[in-house]
């Protein structure tokens, strides 16, 4: 059976790749933006978890999708084995940490969002709660934005520090919270 490098006889571009990969990363920042200050023009008072979960979902397609595109440069792209070796160095780590924390964050949004709006009427802070937690997803945007655009890692802080919060902050508020009759 033929060896895999005998497959992809195309020459070594990782210039192209990066290329690529960048106006991906770009694209995915921008409809992250808009989608973000389209919930930023919500009323205060309808912030009760269901726009984490319609953000959530978004969210976790548009970092499935950069997964696939990880998938293709790990495995088909020229210039593939030079991306296999940097697996654990530099913008290949850091895409990669983007990647997962941008699905886990998008998962932490959905969960969030759907504990928020069945248990709306029994929590305190649902609204800063949903709030802390969608300002989280400043984290893996701001990885990319670091890879991509060479941006400072005050996102990636900024957002860690609020989904770690908002996680917190739910438990707390879980924990206080009156049991449940039926």
């Amino acid at each position: 059976m033929p060896q895999r490098s005998q497959f992809c006889t195309a020459a070594v571009d990782f210039r192209n790749i990066l290329r690529i990969s960048k106006k991906i990363a770009l694209l995915g920042i921008i409809i992250i933006s808009l989608q973000s200050e389209c919930s930023l023009t919500l009323k205060y008072n309808q912030m009760n978890g269901k726009n984490n979960i319609a953000i959530g979902f978004l969210t976790m397609g548009l970092f499935m999708a950069y997964g696939f595109l990880l998938i293709y440069l790990r495995d088909f792209a020229p210039g593939k084995d030079e991306w296999v070796n940097s697996y654990s160095i530099g913008k290949h780590f850091e895409s990669r940490l983007a990647h997962v924390h941008g699905n886990l964050f998008a998962f932490l949004n959905i969960l969030i969002g759907y504990l928020l709006v069945h248990f709306s009427s029994k929590l305190k802070s649902v609204k800063v709660i949903s709030w802390l937690a969608l300002v989280g997803l400043l984290m893996p945007m701001g990885i990319l934005a670091e890879i991509y655009l060479g941006m400072s890692p005050v996102f990636v802080l900024i957002g860690a520090m609020a989904m770690t919060t908002s996680v917190i902050w739910l438990g707390i508020a879980f924990f206080k919270m009156n049991p449940i009759t039926e």
